[in-house]
């Protein structure tokens, strides 16, 4: 155990940053909770905790397979002068650099900033450090649930949709929705309103591009009231779609800001989820 206490876990850390080959890959922090982390490089984002927890897991609970040299002379023999993995991190209110380098035998030759002895890891307990970015993230743009809402203006294939919410999270049977003026009524038709509803939340990014420069005008915007303003106050929250210019899809825009995920043009017509077509089958059961 390279720490202080057998005790430490997870929820003790606060930061960590990791590089890759040299290059930066991300630099994280806990939120509001030690459940609850942001990436603050390359992108902004909330993170996937599910799958961004095993970096977490990994750096407070791996220890040392073996020591192999206390004071190594040359670290270019264990890989550690130029190094594979370096994870940055703070836990339990130290601060810590550990070096990954050469893989040999299923383990990694490391190093602890700070301490001259070069060890070995398992690296059978590292599978996840290739992870893309994406992974990592909470890559949809906006998923206020059904009862914080109380109006969702669509624009879209040159219409303008509003669905007027009122989802009774207690009883059901309260709840009533309408679209366009017209009332949604019926167990079948309500289960396809909320689909609706469920296809914009579930606008997401399907791929990274940190270089794109949305500009132009959207072609598609969702515009949420919401029945209580949230933390920063705010009552309406907007996402809007921008086409790149190569005509994948789009630049995923949050309140005006680009969030850095673009979306394929096909998300939008999926068969249960996409967007267009949930418009659709809501509107061929209201006819």
């Amino acid at each position: 155990n390279l720490y202080s206490s057998e005790a430490i876990t997870a929820q003790d850390l606060t930061a960590l940053t990791f590089y890759k080959d040299g290059a930066k890959v991300f630099v994280s922090k806990a939120s509001t909770s030690a459940t609850d982390w942001v990436l603050t490089f390359p992108l902004e984002r909330k993170v996937d905790y599910n799958d961004f927890s095993k970096f977490l897991s990994w750096v407070a609970s791996m220890r040392v397979s073996q020591y192999v040299e206390e004071n190594a002379a040359d670290l270019k023999v264990y890989g550690l002068d130029t190094p594979k993995y370096v994870f940055e991190y703070t836990l339990g209110g130290k601060n810590y650099v550990l070096k990954l380098g050469i893989q040999k035998d299923s383990k990694y030759y490391a190093q602890m900033e700070g301490n001259p002895a070069v060890f070995t890891l398992d690296a059978s307990t590292l599978n996840f450090v290739d992870m893309p970015i994406l992974d990592l993230i909470e890559n949809f743009v906006y998923i206020p649930t059904i009862y914080d809402v109380e109006k969702l203006v669509i624009n879209m294939d040159g219409r303008t949709d509003t669905l007027l919410i009122n989802a009774n999270k207690e009883d059901t049977t309260k709840d009533s929705y309408s679209i366009n003026g017209k009332k949604v009524e019926g167990d079948d038709k309500q289960t396809l309103f909320k689909r609706y509803y469920q296809a914009a939340i579930a606008i997401a990014g399907d791929k990274i591009d940190l270089e794109a420069k949305p500009s132009g005008t959207a072609v598609i915007s969702l515009t949420y009231t919401l029945k209580q303003a949230n933390a920063n106050g705010e009552k309406n929250m907007t996402v809007d779609l921008i086409p790149t210019p190569d005509g994948y899809g789009f630049c995923l825009m949050m309140n005006g800001k680009y969030t850095g995920m673009v979306m394929g043009n096909r998300q939008l017509d999926k068969e249960e989820m996409g967007l267009r077509q949930t418009y659709k089958n809501l509107m061929d059961a209201l006819k």
